[in-house]
């Protein structure tokens, strides 16, 4: 099977971000932001932008219109009418005074306006529609307007007959004079009809005469009312006015659209581009069957906890390709071990049937030695057997699961001592469980009994009791079993110790490979300790061997408790 790299920690690549020093305090707080209130923030800012440059938008287009509507005014100037002349002349209002708080106006020519009498006909010269308005038109009215109304009558002039246009204004001008009259007829009593009447000595009865009374006393083109003419647009101004006011609401919707995309674009560039392109390279490199890398973001965000996920999974996939990869070299170590150590009594039976068969042919065979051979060969023919059995429980143990189970200290002990006894009754050496004194935790019963380790018992009973065997096949007299419990992992530690000459250096070194043996006897084929070793590691753990400084020998099986 393929061997993926990164079974080595010890050359492991750090997948980063980037490599930064101690964030201050105010990036360890954004570090905690969560993308969803970070995204809110970007939207926020975005809308507010884009507000602020929509209301800017508009204020410059009003500012645009203002001017181009204070540019039409091509004439805003106070005019009489000078009906003979066709023609708009310069004038001001003067005010009669009735009394201290009442006056009526009265217009009047002016030659120092800076503004000459302009003819009706070239009003026309503007481009675009030109509407004449009647001011101080307080007295008369149009029919719906009362007598007092302030709003004067008009008259729109048309560019394309400039006689339509002298003919319009010279009846727009009669019809002011005979609402004039109209109106102060209308209320004789009223304070216009007095106050006029004394200022021109006779009530007028017909427009005519109303002319003639006020150009006597207040002199030529004397009138009760003005005109002022105004163009608000030229077609120039209204296709302009159009653009602008189209190209706001363009502007507008263009702020918005832009605000938000920058905003998107920058809140993917801060806070997903560096977490996905991280994500996307671990995901090449396990693609690769490449696992010797870790994953590491810094901040505590959605991404964050995601490449957290992603890195617990790259290391139980390194996990379970460490276990793939160990347990494809325990096969092959014992294969090898089976092959070799079961030549030797193949050996022993074809030597001896090869004797018992000459013997027979030459008829020297005696029956006692027919006996011997028979017996030789049983007993070789069981140790192929045992043999097998070994074997077979050594392969046994790449299917066998791991069912923790919470188990207290103090059961623990008891367990193993009962099973210390039971294995020691036969032999001189005995076995003693204690606690070790590096674990205070430990030191009284009530604290074994309320200490608990989360471990498959029968496992490490099984791994103890291979261990205490071997320790007790060696042992001069005593055995000890050393219980530990350590918070660093956590981890349960079975020291087992013996006062016997210890380990040789060949087994230091190859002790707990399958079937290693150092002449110990016909019914030792040097499994315990492979056996032992192999359990360990299926509890994420491991077996150690060493030798005690005042002798004898010392095995120590770790367990992962978590």
């Amino acid at each position: 099977m393929p061997l993926l790299r990164g079974i080595c920690p010890a050359h492991r690549r750090c997948i980063m971000t980037q490599s930064t020093p101690p964030p201050s305090l105010g990036a360890k707080l954004r570090r905690k932001v969560t993308l969803r209130k970070a995204f809110t923030g970007y939207m926020v800012v975005a809308l507010a932008a884009s507000v602020a440059l929509s209301f800017a938008t508009l204020f410059a287009l009003s500012r645009a219109l203002q001017t181009i509507y204070d540019d039409s005014y091509n004439d805003t100037y106070t005019y009489l009418y000078d009906p003979a002349n066709q023609a708009l002349v310069p004038a001001k209002t003067i005010n009669i005074s009735l009394d201290e708080e009442s006056f009526l106006p009265v217009c009047i020519p002016v030659s120092d306006g800076g503004q000459d009498a302009t003819p009706i006909s070239d009003i026309r010269s503007m481009d675009g529609p030109v509407t004449i308005y009647g001011a101080n038109s307080h007295f008369f009215s149009d029919g719906e307007n009362s007598a007092t109304d302030s709003t004067g009558s008009s008259v729109e002039l048309f560019p394309w007959d400039p006689e339509e246009t002298r003919s319009a204004m010279k009846s727009y001008y009669q019809h002011d004079w005979e609402q004039f009259v109209a109106a102060l007829k209308a209320d004789p009593d009223g304070l216009a009809a007095r106050g006029y009447t004394a200022a021109l000595g006779a009530m007028p009865e017909t427009a005519a005469q109303a002319q003639q009374l006020f150009q006597e006393k207040f002199g030529p083109l004397a009138a009760p009312f003005d005109y002022f003419p105004t163009s608000m647009y030229t077609g120039a101004d209204i296709d302009l006015r159009n653009h602008l006011e189209k190209g706001a609401y363009v502007l507008v919707v263009l702020w918005f659209a832009l605000c938000f995309a920058a905003a998107a674009n920058l809140f993917y560039r801060r806070r997903l581009a560096k977490p996905v392109a991280l994500l996307e390279g671990a995901a090449d490199s396990i693609a690769q069957q490449d696992l010797d890398f870790s994953v590491a973001y810094g901040r505590h965000d959605e991404m964050g906890k995601l490449t957290e996920s992603f890195e617990t999974m790259r290391q139980s996939l390194e996990r379970s390709q460490r276990q793939l990869w160990q347990t494809a070299e325990d096969r092959k170590r014992l294969n090898t071990a089976f092959a070799h150590d079961l030549r030797t009594p193949l050996v022993v039976l074809q030597g001896r049937l090869e004797i018992l068969a000459q013997r027979a042919d030459s008829g020297t065979l005696q029956p006692e030695e027919l006996v011997s051979t028979c017996a030789t060969l049983l007993a070789q023919v069981q140790r192929l057997e045992s043999y097998v059995e070994t074997m077979s429980t050594l392969q046994r143990l790449d299917d066998r699961p791991v069912n923790r189970a919470s188990v207290s200290i103090a059961a623990l002990m008891s367990e193993l001592q009962a099973m210390g006894d039971e294995l020691a009754k036969e032999g001189p050496a005995r076995v003693t469980v204690i606690a070790s004194p590096r674990c205070p935790l430990l030191a009284s019963d009530e604290g074994r009994r309320r200490a608990v380790a989360s471990i498959d018992l029968p496992l490490v009973l099984e791994v103890a009791e291979n261990l205490v065997t071997n320790g007790l096949r060696h042992a001069n007299g005593q055995v000890t079993v050393e219980v530990e419990v350590t918070a660093d992992g956590p981890l349960l530690k079975l020291r087992v110790e013996d006062d016997g000459p210890g380990f040789s250096a060949e087994a230091l070194a190859h002790g707990r490979e399958p079937f290693f043996s150092e002449g110990e006897g016909p019914g030792h084929f040097g499994a315990g300790l492979s056996i032992a070793d192999m359990l360990c590691q299926k509890h994420d753990g491991c077996l150690a061997l060493a030798n005690r400084p005042e002798g004898g020998a010392r095995a120590t099986a770790t367990f992962a408790t978590a």
